[in-house]
């Protein structure tokens, strides 16, 4: 195809069963042509919100370069629309395709409004599920490879700082293996709360794999990233834990990383920031490295 207006006009015939028909740049979150038409306007315009969904499936599809589908409902509106997400090529770039349906009034899916409030929780507690861990409570590894990659690049256009820190609880193997898994289990849940009440609105945690954390720190300086490790690790150093009639001391070592002015991916920004993790439990554990 020359352009994405021609790609988008040899879809015509799917306008007849879809309300919207348009691609989207999901690393900018962005609309580049809406039914034909270029655009200059968020994705997540069309749900009334102010920021981009947490469960993006097109972001998805953009990185497991395969299509999904959900069910969204928009802000402040009894509006309720099918998504599908379909990855594209484009003169050697990667967008989305996303075909919409408003299925609100479809006279298979009429909603009483009796049952309005229960069919938003479960829209809701289904786009949740994708992107939580349910054993922790916070972010899970798909949301880390969905939401990373959208904060460096708002990062590096606005110019604002970006810090990642990863944290690995100490010894866990042996404390399952001394105490029993729930008490493992219960210190991977009770760090999950420790490490969030340590966040603000522009900082997001995640569990990245078994005993592992990131937590990713936007608006914010490696400075700024080593004290809030710092007070962390010293929290948890603080903290006791009950096994019967045993107190459990727990430690966790942590890696903090800032990106600087060259541009790097998702995977490099992690990259660094597993290093420092792993000279903090070479040098000892229990120790905070940026």
């Amino acid at each position: 195809m020359d352009n994405l207006h021609e790609l988008t006009a040899s879809l015509s015939s799917l306008k007849g069963i879809y309300d919207i028909l348009r691609i989207v740049d999901p690393i900018n979150k962005c609309i580049v042509v809406d039914h034909g038409a270029t655009m200059d306007k968020p994705c997540y315009s069309i749900l009334n919100r102010k920021t981009f969904c947490n469960n993006c499936i097109a972001m998805r599809s953009y990185i497991e370069n395969t299509s999904f589908i959900k069910i969204e409902e928009a802000v402040d509106s009894n509006t309720i629309y099918s998504v599908i997400a379909l990855p594209i090529n484009y003169n050697s770039k990667k967008l989305v395709l996303e075909l919409i349906k408003d299925i609100t009034k479809s006279s298979s899916t009429t909603i009483r409004e009796s049952y309005r409030k229960q069919i938003d929780s479960l829209i809701n507690k289904l786009n949740e599920k994708i992107v939580i861990d349910e054993f922790t409570g916070i972010y899970n590894k798909s949301y880390i490879n969905e939401r990373l990659p959208v904060d460096i690049n708002n990062a590096f256009s606005s110019g604002k700082p970006l810090s990642i820190i990863m944290a690995d609880i100490d010894h866990l193997e042996k404390i399952n293996t001394d105490h029993g898994y729930p008490i493992g289990d219960s210190i991977l849940k009770d760090f999950s709360t420790l490490a969030t009440k340590h966040l603000n609105n522009n900082h997001w945690a995640a569990r990245y794999g078994g005993e592992e954390f990131l937590i990713v720190l936007n608006n914010t300086d490696l400075d700024k990233a080593y004290n809030l490790a710092e007070n962390l690790r010293i929290s948890l150093e603080n903290e006791s834990f009950k096994c019967h009639d045993t107190d459990i001391k727990v430690t966790a070592s942590f890696g903090v990383y800032s990106i600087d002015n060259s541009k790097m991916d998702a995977k490099e920004f992690i990259n660094n920031v597993s290093k420092n993790l792993l000279r903090a439990k070479l040098l000892g554990r229990n120790k905070t490295i940026g």
